[in-house]
């Protein structure tokens, strides 16, 4: 492959005074200390293949994105590794993956059905596309109430977190809490149900297609039972903007 030409210090120069960064940015000329790191990236020819596009001066000798941590002694606390840098995590999300952490809430939402109230929020009010973000949801369910959730028998209405957008939207993995062990009297099947509060947290990005403000709709639906009765299955819904900002390019 032949040389690409390629000046990190005049990029790093016109992308701070582009976007007005006051702090130092750090340059790494043929990318020495990444490759002494471990982070040089060693599959970018193949990674940028399969997104569809052509490898430029850009894409040679780049990281796996990577964030450390210092404590106040300029330690190395903490380190996080990425596969790819096509979703890259939030600053609030790396605050909470991190340090366990969660920056106060940006926008939020209510919704209340019976015996149940539903409270969702996001950590920011706007995003870049393919940003990972974090969406929490609370349910909140009254003394005397539970609901029911996977594994379930059939027939039986499980608790369900749904996110809703743009078709450009991607609602990555994440898991309801485990529930505890519930009896029924005269019946054989032991149900899993959650009680008092419960917290969700739903990791989710906007593809790089996204170029323009998103309403995010949540929709908890579930079954409220007590110990002899379940009521009529309900949905709550949640509305929550947030803004489009285009991603700075270096």
């Amino acid at each position: 492959m032949a040389a690409i030409s390629y000046d990190p210090v005049a990029t790093l120069t016109r992308f701070s005074e582009e976007y007005g960064i006051t702090y130092d940015l750090l340059s790494d000329p043929g990318s020495v200390e990444m490759e002494r790191l471990g982070m040089l990236n060693t599959t970018i020819v193949e990674e940028v293949e399969a997104w569809g596009l052509e490898f430029g001066a850009r894409h040679n000798r780049v990281p796996f994105p990577a964030v450390f941590l210092l404590n106040e002694e300029g330690m190395v606390w903490e380190r996080k590794f990425d596969r790819s840098h096509r979703v890259r995590p939030s600053g609030s999300v790396l605050v909470a993956d991190l340090t366990g952490e969660e920056l106060p809430a940006a926008i939020a939402g209510t919704s209340a059905g019976s015996g149940v109230g539903v409270s969702a929020w996001l950590d920011e009010a706007t995003f870049f596309p393919a940003q990972r973000l974090y969406l929490h949801v609370r349910i909140q369910i009254d003394e005397g109430l539970h609901l029911y959730v996977p594994p379930l028998a059939e027939g039986y209405v499980p608790l369900r977190v749904n996110i809703e957008a743009a078709p450009t939207l991607t609602v990555e993995p994440f898991e309801l809490p485990a529930g505890t062990p519930f009896h029924v009297e005269g019946l054989p099947e032991t149900f899993s149900v959650v009680e008092g509060t419960v917290n969700v947290r739903v990791p989710f990005y906007l593809s790089d297609e996204t170029t323009d403000d998103v309403t995010l709709t949540v929709k908890v639906g579930y079954q409220a039972c007590t110990e002899s009765v379940c009521f009529v299955p309900e949905e709550l819904r949640v509305d929550l903007p947030i803004e489009y900002l285009p991603i700075p390019r270096p």
